[in-house]
C-alpha cells in the first residue's frame, strides 16, 4: 500500500483543518484525541458523508473500514427497535469503539482507515 510522504505534523493539521471546516467547528476546538462519535457527536448517515468526503480528499481506502463497530444507524426511530435492542443487549446503548481524529491523522499517512 502506498504510504503518504507529508510528515505526521503536516497530516495532524490537514486532518485537523478537514475537519472543522466538514463540521463547522473552530480549529483550535479539535485535537487528535478526541472521539468523533463521543466527543464531537457525529454519527450514522452524517459520520458516512464525511467519512467519504475525507477517503476522496485524503486518498484513504475505506474498504476494510468497519462502519457498524464504531457508528449507529440514524434511520428513524421506531419504539419496536428500541425496545427489542434493549432486551437483547441489556441495555439502552450499544458499545461503540471509539474513532479518534488520531485514527484519521494516522489513515492519512498509511492510506486506509481500518
Amino acid at each position: 500500500m502506498a504510504q503518504n510522504n507529508n510528515s505526521g505534523s503536516d497530516n495532524e493539521l490537514k486532518v485537523l483543518s478537514f475537519l472543522s471546516r466538514q463540521l463547522s467547528v473552530s480549529l483550535s476546538s479539535l485535537n487528535p484525541s478526541l472521539s468523533l462519535f463521543h466527543d464531537l457527536g457525529v454519527d450514522g448517515d452524517d459520520t458516512l458523508k464525511l467519512l467519504q468526503q475525507f477517503s476522496k480528499e485524503f486518498n484513504v481506502k475505506l474498504s476494510n473500514f468497519e462502519f457498524t463497530s464504531y457508528f449507529g444507524n440514524e434511520a428513524g426511530f421506531s419504539p419496536f427497535a428500541y425496545i427489542l435492542r434493549l432486551i437483547k443487549t441489556g441495555g439502552l446503548q450499544e458499545a461503540k469503539k471509539p474513532l479518534t481524529v488520531f485514527d484519521m491523522i494516522n489513515a492519512v499517512t498509511v492510506g486506509e482507515l481500518k
